[in-house]
């Protein structure tokens, strides 16, 4: 009599060595948010090429890693005796990774926003603690999934092919395919760096009006919506010239009653200022205006001009427009 045989479960690994794509995902949040902090500069390049991936790409992924830890079935066939077990393949989780992404940041922001102000430190930090948590807990999800189900980047197959396609052509057809490889690349990365970057001596104005947070921190949100007549109301206004060149400013503070057809019956003005500010650096403006007129819904409008105002000053001619709605009782 023949002894009976009980097939076993497949035994999960004690391998914990970091999967790939999520030390990848690891490093590459660390490497945003650390040159976030080396380097202020708005328009460094290296900033630029890394943030895209950052809020368009890896919060989808991070969060596949959780709800998809395993491999698609079709890549599980040979591995797992054909069981059909639930998983995506490779192409379906990165075209997922950016739809996700484009629906998960609009709803992190608005938490942010509701908890609090938007900031570009605080907008890393959830965004970045949400990428570190989501692929933490997906790799947990990983480890305890038997190596076979596990879902992993094909590296081995990829290098195996480039090893074939290799073996399969003569040094010519290797050395084109290169130079062509290194040519998209390099377009590539100068389209970036373009759209990243101004081109030198392109006058480039950042205005921002601003408010000061109970932390002592400028932010661009707070502002006031209801106040008294004759009431000071605190504000920043802040200039940051990224020209190549040293550049005189002069901002115009209007109080402006607007109709329901959007035109302006009545506008007055109560301040304005002048400033010079060098090449790449920041001015902050900090003021207080006094409504002189009463009523709902009217606009306190900033206008922005490159050296001197015109003698009429308003939204058509000014250089750059900031505006904030107030009900004055």
């Amino acid at each position: 009599m023949k002894p009976q045989t009980h097939e076993s479960a497949p035994r999960v690994s004690a391998t914990w060595a970091v999967p790939i794509d999520i030390a990848i995902v690891f490093a590459w949040t660390a490497g945003v948010i650390l040159l976030d902090t080396m380097t202020p500069a708005a328009t460094s390049p290296l900033r630029f090429l890394l943030g895209l991936p950052f809020v368009l790409f890896l919060p989808g992924y991070a969060l596949l890693t959780v709800l998809f830890p395993r491999r698609s079935a079709r890549e599980q066939v040979a591995a797992s005796g054909g069981r059909n077990v639930r998983g995506i393949t490779l192409g379906e989780r990165f075209a997922l990774s950016f739809g996700v992404s484009l629906l998960l940041v609009p709803v992190l922001l608005l938490a942010l926003g509701t908890a609090g102000a938007i900031t570009l430190q605080t907008t890393l930090s959830v965004v970045g603690g949400f990428i570190f948590a989501a692929a933490v807990l997906g790799a947990i999800r990983r480890f305890r999934l038997p190596d076979a189900e596990r879902f992993r980047l094909p590296v081995g197959a990829w290098a195996g092919a480039v090893r074939r396609r290799a073996d399969r052509t003569d040094g010519r057809e290797t050395l084109l395919a290169l130079i062509l490889l290194v040519g998209v690349i390099a377009a590539a990365s100068s389209f970036a760096y373009a759209l990243a970057v101004p081109p030198q001596g392109a006058e480039h104005t950042e205005f921002s009006l601003l408010t000061e947070s109970d932390s002592g921190d400028l932010v661009a949100g707070g502002y006031p919506s209801n106040v008294g007549s004759g009431e000071s109301v605190p504000l920043v206004a802040s200039i940051e010239n990224n020209g190549a060149d040293a550049t005189q400013y002069t901002i115009v503070i209007q109080l402006q009653e607007v109709n329901s057809d959007g035109n302006v019956e009545q506008r007055t003005e109560l301040d304005r200022f002048s400033q010079r500010v060098a090449a790449g650096e920041t001015a902050e403006i900090r003021h207080a205006v006094v409504p002189t007129m009463t009523g709902n819904n009217l606009r306190l409008q900033y206008l922005l001009y490159e050296g001197n105002s015109p003698a009429n000053p308003n939204e058509q001619n000014a250089d750059q427009e900031l505006h904030i709605w107030l009900s004055v009782g």
